[in-house]
């Protein structure tokens, strides 16, 4: 999707516990932790007006 410069709109993100997983290489799985998590957008990785906060509400562990 391409926003003109000025232009506003809603951005909708479907993320899957997965999407928010990282590698515990000690219990080689992947996992999610219940926690908050801050997600940031914008042009570059410099200028990230756009924030939103999370709420991971139950951990979980993904075996690969």
């Amino acid at each position: 999707m391409r926003i003109e410069p000025g232009a506003e709109t809603d951005v909708t993100l479907h993320l899957k516990p997965r999407d928010l997983a990282y590698w515990d290489a000690v219990r080689h799985a992947w996992r999610v932790e219940k926690e908050q998590v801050r997600v940031l957008a914008g042009g570059s990785s410099d200028t990230l007006p756009v924030q939103a906060t999370l709420a991971i509400e139950n951990s979980a562990e993904f075996k690969p």
